[in-house]
């Protein structure tokens, strides 16, 4: 995943840290130690606040990869699989590979995260409780992670989206009218208002009460929401203009054929003639592999005389194949899952029929939309 960190994986789910993390983890982790701890407690050394600080950034960020996984976990239970959990500078994602289908779905999804939440700082507290009077530091710790979560879980369910609580609202009005479309169009407004609630209000605690950083933050906040809710609908009005839509459809018959056999220098006469960038490698029809510009840029220019197609090219094995009656809201889905600009679409004996490429399954949704197809 593009500007994040591969760290490993949980119940099969690979876990990123988006390279945002490690500023609001040393934000956090300084902002405990120097400020939040020592004003509970100032009899203490500078190294326990610090480790303080650092033990207690690195828990709440286990707590927000528990939340994420949660969510994760009623997802794959529902049988939509999970691609990856990523945590970044506003706290963390899941990258489901497809919106729920039924609006109970969704309900138990969306609450997961929060309930997980709460369930952790019931823990936390229960663990501040104990140690109180006996192991003060991890008293305190405990303490703030219980507030955190709690906090958390209550700022998820405000009922905008894509916000937990956005999500939850957004299955129940699903629930109440049997429309997705307009549930969705009503949760992202409600997201847009909450995020300008946030930018104003940020603005109003930056200039009245000269708070910076929280004014700033607060404002950050609400940006970001704004962009997500938005880009949100902009996405489920796409998906909603592929409604009934299949391969057929949208096929694009025009495509060009090289031999497995040409040199990258005989290729590249091809682009420059023909503008095209794809190309399908073939051996009397039968579907090679493809050839595609990153393909050439993984060979240096001076050894273009002398590599081959077939030395460089991506297999068939390697591609994502689709068929006529295919979907097109899954074509799309699986375009996004493998990073795919194009697919080949393959009859039952892989013979080749055509190419569908995102830009045409873009351009087909605007038009279907404008006309209101």
């Amino acid at each position: 995943m593009k500007g994040s960190l591969k760290i490993g994986k949980i119940f099969g789910i690979p876990i990123y840290i988006n390279y945002t993390w490690f500023i609001i983890f040393a934000f956090m982790a300084v902002v405990l130690s120097v400020n939040y701890f020592p004003s509970y407690v100032d009899n203490w050394i500078p190294l326990v606040y610090w480790a303080l600080g650092i033990c207690t950034s690195i828990l709440f960020f286990v707590s927000l990869l528990i939340h994420e996984l949660a969510h994760s976990f009623v997802s794959i239970k529902k049988g939509i699989p999970v691609k990856s959990i990523t945590l970044f500078i506003f706290g963390g994602v899941a990258h489901i590979s497809r919106e729920a289908k039924k609006p109970s779905s969704e309900l138990m999804m969306a609450l997961a995260g929060p309930l997980s939440s709460v369930l952790l700082s019931g823990i936390f507290y229960g663990i501040h409780l104990l140690t109180s009077g006996v192991f003060e530091p991890v008293a305190v710790m405990a303490g703030y992670l219980a507030w955190i979560n709690l906090f958390l879980a209550c700022f998820n369910m405000i009922p905008g989206y894509p916000l937990d609580g956005g999500r939850v609202f957004r299955s129940l009005y699903w629930m109440l009218t049997g429309n997705y479309k307009k549930a969705t169009r009503v949760a992202c407004i409600a997201g847009r208002i909450i995020s300008y609630i946030f930018i104003t209000g940020g603005v109003f605690i930056t200039i009245r009460y000269n708070l910076w950083t929280t004014g700033l933050s607060l404002s950050f906040v609400g940006w970001f929401l704004n962009v997500a809710a938005s880009g949100s609908y902009r996405n489920a009005e796409l998906r909603d203009s592929l409604g009934g839509v299949i391969a057929s459809d949208i096929i694009i018959r025009d495509y060009l054929s090289i031999s497995p056999a040409l040199t990258l220098k005989q290729v590249h006469v091809y682009i420059m003639h023909t503008g095209r960038l794809f190309f399908l490698v073939t051996d009397n029809d039968s579907l090679l592999g493809s050839m595609a510009l990153e393909n050439f840029k993984s060979v240096p220019q001076e050894l273009w005389e002398t590599t081959k197609v077939g030395q460089v090219m991506t297999h068939a094995d390697e591609m994502q194949l689709i068929h006529l009656e295919d979907d097109a809201v899954n074509i799309l889905e699986k375009m996004d899952d493998v990073g795919a600009s194009r697919m080949v679409v393959v009859d039952g004996d892989n013979g080749i029929l055509g190419l569908i490429t995102r830009d045409n399954l873009m351009r087909f949704a605007q038009v279907r939309s404008e006309l209101g197809t």
